[in-house]
């Protein structure tokens, strides 16, 4: 099949995802994850038809089917196709991915959940240092992403360090049902946070979860490339949990520059647990900071593990524009014949969560049964799906869907009593309905009482870019506030047939007197407290300072 991008370029894309087959030509379509959980390889469809081949993924939304983008990452042409996507430069491959079988030939457990498996490839496929690679598992659904862990330039051999996911259909198999000699399709190499060399300039890893892979390959890149460095200096940071958690120093002691100009230090996250007094308590990225300081704005970093560790040289900056906010309380769905008449009657039932139990649609809809005063760990969730922060681990009283079954099917045979993060239209059936008789009116009635009107996104930049543009911040939310006034003149004025969903609703909303884009922090305080205090209470969030503290100081008093 052809695939013709907008802008003149066009390649050929036969039987296989678009993403994979545009990277393999060397293109620059844009991507992270390549496994369809970030959304950066949306496209817009123009003309052609295509396929889902694991089902369509949850990440899209209602806004994004209308307007017919898709994922590259997860979609197979069935016809030539137009699109619309910008490429670029930067998304280029090193290394242009290719699909090849690895067969399993050794097997290292690293720590009680973390193993090292180790395939030998007939390719002379090579990948640099901190990439990644998706793996298709036999008998589960989908490819998986994991980062290599051995040194990129050993043609035939392709390792990774994998954490186990409770619940996790791929590392379950991974774990508990692999023999060596198994056989698996491996697509790669992906990524562009490898190993640049050394440029002048000390070299900082920090690592969290399975982030250990791609920065112990990064490891053994520095050790083999020594002789090319002058005076760099390299400091290696982990963190775990807990104890049993921490690992990384092994792959170091052979290198002949550890506990000289390498070194390695780790934390644990878990305070209850951090009983060692060699051992750092808290957050990495503290760690990192209070070792190295200031210094850390003048080195090159590499990091790999949850999003918090970004801040370790990065921090990121909030500003309080809330581009994306919307009202749950349609996204309870039980059955229309249902017996269940109240929120009381879901008391000890199963309630399934789709995609993963912190996605933000999910942590709303349970909010609000916790403010109808259901005791969240009186329920077992059922996700449908991995977590996107691999290194979570959700509660006790999570667990994954039994595989082949969907929600859908699961809460029609009455294995579930609801699914949360659900709108009935989102369901094939029509014997679905929403859990409150009124969902609007509730929703009215409690941005009336309480002003809860969640929010689900925000805009970041990185600390670095502040100190160098400073008038920056309060320009941008000047700007997005005159868009947003202008916004709003806009559906005042026009003709009620052209609106969209959200145009009606944020109509409806000033039609009532209330603002339905506020921006800045002080029109937004409660909702804020109301997330924190339910992520705690959902055991998403950690006990951490206040959320004043993410905000930059300069946009604090500002409203618009």
């Amino acid at each position: 099949m052809k695939v013709q991008v907008k802008d003149g370029v066009s390649f050929e894309c036969n039987n296989d995802f678009l993403l994979r087959s545009a990277l393999e030509q060397g293109l620059g379509f844009p991507y992270e994850c390549a496994s369809g959980s970030c959304g950066n390889c949306r496209f817009e469809l123009l003309s052609g038809d295509i396929d889902y081949p694991n089902g369509q993924p949850g990440i899209l939304s209602e806004k994004d089917l209308a307007r017919n983008r898709h994922l590259a990452c997860q979609c197979v042409p069935k016809s030539d196709l137009e699109i619309k996507v910008r490429l670029f430069d930067q998304y280029e491959p090193v290394h242009n991915p290719s699909r090849f079988i690895g067969k399993l030939i050794e097997v290292e457990e690293v720590t009680h959940d973390i193993s090292e498996f180790r395939f030998e490839t007939d390719s002379e496929q090579v990948f640099e240092p901190g990439q990644f690679a998706l793996i298709d598992v036999p008998s589960v659904d989908g490819s998986r992403a994991y980062s290599m862990c051995n040194l990129g330039g050993q043609p035939g051999r392709w390792d990774f360090q994998i954490k186990k996911v409770p619940g996790g259909a791929a590392t379950s198999a991974l774990f508990s049902e692999v023999t060596l000699g198994l056989e698996c399709a491996i697509t790669g190499p992906y990524g562009r946070g490898y190993f640049r060399g050394f440029r002048g300039r000390d070299i900082v890893l920090i690592a969290g979860g399975s982030g250990l892979s791609p920065m112990v390959s990064v490891a053994r890149a520095i050790d083999a490339a020594s002789s090319s460095r002058s005076m760099e200096k390299v400091s290696f940071f982990y963190c775990g949990r807990s104890a049993p958690d921490i690992a990384g120093e092994q792959f170091l002691l052979g290198m002949s520059g550890y506990d000289d100009w390498i070194t390695y230090e780790a934390a644990l996250s878990d305070i209850a647990d951090a009983n060692a007094s060699d051992v750092f308590e808290g957050f990495v990225h503290d760690l990192a900071k209070q070792r190295l300081g200031e210094s850390l704005k003048e080195v090159d970093l590499y990091f790999a593990g949850p999003p918090l560790m970004a801040g370790a040289g990065e921090q990121e900056i909030v500003r309080p524009i809330f581009l994306v906010r919307g009202f749950h309380h349609d996204k309870i769905t039980i059955r229309a014949d249902s017996s269940i008449r109240g929120i009381e009657d879901l008391i000890g039932s199963k309630i399934g969560v789709n995609r993963g139990y912190t996605v933000t649609t999910g942590v709303w809809a349970r909010t609000i049964l916790d403010r109808e005063s259901l005791d969240l760990n009186d329920v077992t969730w059922v996700r449908s799906s991995d977590e996107h922060v691999e290194a979570y681990t959700p509660p006790k009283n999570v667990e994954m869907i039994r595989e082949g079954a969907s929600l859908e099917e699961m809460l029609l045979a009455g294995d579930l009593s609801a699914v949360a993060g659900m709108a009935p239209s989102e369901f094939q059936s029509d014997n679905v309905k929403t859990l409150l008789p009124d969902p609007e009116k509730a929703a009215l009635r409690a941005l009336d009482r309480s002003g809860f009107y969640p929010i689900n996104h925000l805009i970041v930049m990185t600390e670095s870019i502040v100190e160098k543009f400073p008038e920056l911040p309060v320009a941008l939310f000047e700007c997005f506030t005159e868009q947003k006034k202008q916004y709003l003149e806009r559906i005042t004025t026009q003709r009620v047939s052209d609106d969209d969903e959200i145009d009606a609703r944020n109509r409806k909303l000033q039609s009532m007197g209330f603002d339905p884009l506020p921006y800045g922090v002080a029109p937004n305080e409660q909702v804020l407290n109301e997330l924190i205090d339910s992520g705690l209470r959902q055991q998403i969030l950690s006990p951490t300072s206040g959320w004043e503290d993410y905000f930059c100081r300069s946009t604090l008093d500002l409203t618009g």
